[in-house]
């Protein structure tokens, strides 16, 4: 999803409790140190136009009204997000670099990159998970399927054209394209890319058949027919996709979960600082403007707390690390 900067600035300032709470917010704990009273910056590992820039730069406003200083997004792309996370394991704690980052970036990457430069838990403090995100798979001009099954005739018929994007490596759309495969004997060729944009920029130009990423990465151009969302993941149907079935309600097993967003600080940022943003970070989403706004992108709006969004990566390590280990082995 490539959307014009001139798009993610949707929320006016107006006089109502939404924007007094991220000012009271902002008053509740003592001010940034005096070395972070300049840019704070959030990293993040995807390329910008995609769903979780959208979201960095969201949450960027409201940060940088609460707190009076500049905050800006930059895209340290690459390796499924990790060279963002190394760049925010190396800054100095003092709440002047924030990590958006996903399952894949914490949970997935300590199986799918055993060079990985940092541990997930050790070298991080969580704020807060912000969002979840259904998985979606689209499809564009070269396949003109409307429907789960349409895609899988149209793959069947030509198999040397069954190319599928995923966002990186080792994510959980290229884990998810890996189990359509092996369920439906689909013969796909995964393609990773640098994240959901460039995927649907290649869906949109004929240049690939089908795509994984997150619903976010797809929902408007879906909304405006230029690429199709045949199918997603989750229990139910986002509510901005209504008329896109799950998965599951497709015939196609083990396509459930979700993935998620969540910001982070360098380890051994002094908790004042912590505090201060999860309160800033808690307030914006609880903004109706911004919790409608999330929606129509395609997320679903589930803030948690530091410590459940840390007990979550290391359920989700324990659980995926041995699926993640397999699909990564040298075939």
């Amino acid at each position: 999803m490539t959307i014009p900067l001139s798009r993610l600035r949707p929320y006016p300032p107006r006089p109502t409790l939404s924007r007094r709470g991220l000012l009271a917010a902002a008053a509740l704990l003592p001010g940034l140190p005096a070395a972070a009273q300049g840019p704070v910056r959030i990293i993040s590992g995807f390329a910008a136009g995609g769903s979780q820039d959208v979201l960095a730069r969201i949450l960027a406003e409201a940060l940088q009204e609460a707190l009076g200083v500049g905050v800006v997004v930059e895209n340290r792309t690459g390796a499924a997000g990790t060279i963002a996370g190394d760049v925010v394991k190396a800054a100095a704690p003092d709440g002047t670099t924030i990590l958006i980052a996903n399952i894949v970036t914490m949970s997935l990457a300590p199986f799918s990159f055993p060079g990985l430069k940092y541990d997930p838990i050790k070298d991080f403090v969580a704020l807060a998970k912000t969002t979840e995100f259904p998985i979606a798979l689209a499809t564009g001009a070269m396949t003109g399927a409307t429907r789960l099954a349409d895609l899988m005739d149209w793959t069947r018929a030509n198999p040397a054209r069954g190319s599928i994007g995923v966002p990186a490596a080792g994510s959980l759309p290229h884990l998810f394209a890996a189990r359509l495969a092996a369920s439906t004997g689909l013969p796909l060729t995964v393609v990773p890319y640098r994240g959901g944009a460039p995927i649907a920029q290649d869906l949109m130009g004929g240049q690939l058949a089908m795509g994984f990423g997150a619903a976010a990465d797809f929902s408007e151009l879906h909304q405006a027919r230029r690429i199709l969302i045949v199918a997603t993941s989750g229990t139910t149907r986002h509510p901005a996709l209504s008329e896109v079935p799950t998965f599951a309600e497709s015939g196609v097993a083990g396509l459930d979960s979700n993935g998620w967003n969540g910001l982070f600080l360098p380890a051994g940022t002094p908790p004042a600082i912590v505090e201060r943003y999860q309160a800033i970070v808690a307030a914006a989403l609880a903004r109706p403007a911004v919790r409608e706004r999330l929606i129509q992108l395609g997320f679903l709006v589930t803030p948690s707390s530091s410590d459940a969004m840390r007990q979550q990566i290391v359920e989700e390590m324990r659980a995926w690390g041995p699926i993640m280990t397999d699909l990564m082995k040298p075939r």
